[in-house]
């Protein structure tokens, strides 16, 4: 086990902490050597359908084919692939016959590329050898040889395939075509006696393992000449419970975004380069693929409610770039370069580049394509990030999974942090997600070191420690100094943040715990719209005619909103204006921690989780009820529509009762679809996971008056669902 005391410096712990860990935590452990002559195990191929090679007689592959004259293994040591991965490359020249034969030492995993010495950029690296397990499981890439017995083995045939979908069939986000990415399915079922494992054990670690696809960018971005490399790893961040990671094991599956870390050992750019520091700027960029359009957050001032949110949105003519980057000296002397979606810094030699480390959007899977990075306006890189997606269908996790248990002693102080790992279970089959134990053999070949961190930026000089620990064989872990969970102890040790970050497959996972706000909290629950929205002057007008009419569920229309205490809640809706959007504001009901924002896929919305206490939690569903792409889902696959840019927190975010959450879009009346009788939003507040009646929560004088005004010329329909507010 390994700890760390680090002093990154920046602004605000939810944004920075990332690269923070990303340039603190150890590098990973290059290929280990042996003493004497090394146990190896010789793997041999033979290129099929779709590749073709010098000097080739006999039977090839059918039709034309690409060129293919070298086979590259890539050593990946338990999960770790990077530039330490590039000192251990092995290289084979392919016989006339398609024959192939590469011996790799049993002390390191592997990848196969098949490769064009020819060519330059990334059309050198030509495809990835993906091999199937069993019926029904996903293919593997990573061969775990470290785990074999014998001294050889036959792969047989590889024939090209260019989707995704054959390499990662449990991996619904990613099962789209790949532009410009070939991988060639190897004929044989790999034995999984021969690695010393259980079939399932086998199709656990296919179905977590399709990240390492990134091993073609990879190669095809390094020169074996000069020794420069440019690796571009992608990061996501899932937000989780604070407070309920101390009453039990608690994950944090929800999802915030995604960032791109590039690092490269390069002289392209220096530090004050980057800044403008005392010499002209140099333009750092990184384009999205061409044609593609990615969204970064929007301001967090709230505009009026005639003014949509406007989000970053990075294209063919806008690039993620350090227009703005300003340098900065830490606590520690090093510097670092800061911008609005930019970071920068120099670590151990090589220069490391966050991306729109704010978060960036991502409604279903990463853009496909070629995302270019270039220096001076000159092409230095490129990627195609898109195959490297570890999330699931609803945006979870896809791969093993921290839950986390946080013990303290008398005082609150922070004793212990027990971490477990689960897998993905879309049939849910538990009752949840996350159902299955990961194998400990999977763990100790997809993920070398992990790390729990401990961080404090709000009460003076940032406070932050790390601890890496193996997950397959070390469940709890003891922080390195004095951390006290909640508002426990002194101010300076109160652990604001507690995470779990790993890497593996050349992707980067980080999962948080953000503090509540316990100090001054508010009492009692808030109505979720401002309160100017339902005063409509004294005395209200009468209920409107046809009050009773059952076939009309928008009973009340007061100016500007109903209220219809109707299924688990009360809807708070908002009359279509008669051109143009307004945007409705929607406020927190209470002090909590957002748990959710997912899409609502039924009603065209989102809905937004908070949980408030121990036992409350409230329910905000956005429902813009409008048939308009423009609204929802979105204009395009990654560009988001305009409710989700309305959407002002992500799962993890700290709130305070009032804070301005979302704003529901109201469409103008020409967008009014049948299914739906106007937006708005609906407050459902639930007290142990039972819906209760949101009035009964609410104790401010001046909101009981103007809701129970509402309720006074309220009515309902006949047969209506049985309302919890009666």
């Amino acid at each position: 086990m390994t700890w760390r005391s680090a002093h990154c410096d920046p602004g605000v712990a939810s944004l920075a902490l990332v690269t923070c860990l990303l340039l603190a935590a150890a590098p990973a452990r290059a290929v280990p050597e042996s003493g004497g002559k090394p146990d190896v195990l010789v793997v041999r191929g033979q290129l099929g359908d779709g590749f073709v090679w010098p000097g080739q007689v006999g039977h090839g592959g059918a039709g034309p084919g690409v060129l293919v004259d070298t086979v590259v293994a890539v050593p990946v040591l338990r999960g770790a692939l990077g530039p330490q991965s590039l000192l251990g490359l092995r290289t084979v020249w392919v016989g006339p016959n398609g024959w192939f034969r590469v011996p790799l030492e049993k002390t390191s995993d592997w990848l196969l590329l098949l490769v064009d010495s020819t060519a330059s950029g990334p059309a050198r690296v030509v495809a990835q050898a993906a091999f199937p397990v069993r019926a029904g499981a996903s293919t593997l890439l990573l061969l775990p040889i470290s785990r074999t017995v014998g001294g050889s083995l036959n792969v047989g045939r590889l024939a090209a395939t260019g989707t995704v979908a054959t390499v990662a069939l449990e991996a619904p986000m990613a099962q789209q075509p790949v532009a410009g990415r070939v991988f060639a399915l190897a004929e044989r079922p790999l034995p999984a006696h021969r690695f010393s494992l259980t079939e399932q054990q086998l199709a656990e670690l296919a179905a977590s393992d399709d990240g390492f696809a990134s091993a073609m960018d990879l190669v095809a971005n390094s020169s074996s000449e000069t020794g420069i490399f440019y690796v571009l790893r992608p990061d996501f961040t899932w937000g989780g419970d604070y407070a309920a990671a101390r009453d039990g094991f608690q994950g944090a599956f929800g999802f915030r975004g995604y960032s791109l870390q590039l690092t490269t050992n390069s002289t392209d750019v220096t530090l004050p380069q980057i800044c403008g520091d005392g010499v002209p700027r140099v333009p750092v960029e990184l384009f999205p693929p061409p044609g593609r359009v990615v969204a970064g957050r929007g301001s967090p001032e709230v505009p009026d409610d005639n003014t949509p949110t406007a989000v970053p949105l990075y294209g063919d003519t806008k690039p993620i770039a350090n227009d703005n980057a300003v340098c900065v000296v830490t606590e520690g002397g090093a510097v670092e370069a800061w911008d609005d979606d930019f970071f920068a810094a120099l670590r151990d030699g090589s220069i490391s580049h966050t991306f729109g480390y704010k978060g960036l959007h991502v409604k279903s899977a990463l853009p496909l394509g070629s995302w270019a990075y270039e220096v001076a306006g000159e092409a230095k890189a490129a990627f195609d990030v898109g195959v490297t997606v570890p999330l699931t269908a609803d945006r979870t996790v896809n791969g093993p999974a921290p839950v986390v248990r946080v013990n303290t002693g008398g005082m609150g102080e922070i004793t212990s942090v027990e971490v477990a790992w689960l897998l993905y279970d879309p049939a849910a089959s538990c009752g949840q997600p996350y159902c299955d134990v990961v194998d400990p053999a999977v763990l100790e070949t997809l993920i070398d070191e992990a790390l729990v961190y401990f961080d404090n930026v709000s009460t003076g000089p940032r406070r932050f420690d790390f601890v890496g620990f193996d997950p397959a064989t070390q469940p709890s872990i003891v922080p390195p100094r004095s951390w006290y969970w909640g508002y426990n102890g002194p101010a300076s040790e109160q652990a604001e943040v507690i995470g779990v970050f790993y890497s593996s497959a050349g992707r980067g996972h980080f999962f948080t715990f953000q503090r509540y706000v316990y100090p001054a909290a508010h009492q009692g629950l808030w109505l979720p719209v401002p309160l100017e929205y339902t005063d409509y002057g004294t005395p209200p007008p009468p209920p409107p005619d046809g009050c009773n009419n059952p076939t009309d569920p928008v009973l009340v229309t007061y100016g500007q909103q109903f209220l219809l205490p109707q299924h688990d809640g009360l809807d708070f809706g908002f009359d279509r204006p008669p051109a143009d959007a307004v945007y409705r504001r929607i406020l927190a009901p209470c002090d909590g921690v957002v748990t959710q924002v997912v899409m609502n896929d039924l009603m065209k919305g989102f809905d937004l989780g908070i949980q408030c206490d121990a036992t409350r939690s409230a329910l905000l569903a956005l429902k813009p009820c409008s048939d308009d792409p423009a609204v929802y889902p979105g204009s395009s696959l990654d560009e988001p529509g305009a409710q989700e840019r309305e959407i002002r927190v992500f799962p993890g975010d700290a709130v305070r009762r009032g804070d301005v959450v979302a704003r529901v879009v109201v469409p103008w009346q020409a967008t009014k679809p049948t299914w739906c009788p106007a937006p708005h939003v609906h407050w459902g507040v639930f007290d142990n996971a039972a819906a209760v009646c949101p009035r009964d929560g609410i104790v401010d004088q001046t909101q009981r008056d103007q809701l129970d005004d509402l309720y006074a010329h309220l009515c309902a329909p006949t047969g209506w669902l049985t309302p919890v507010c009666p």
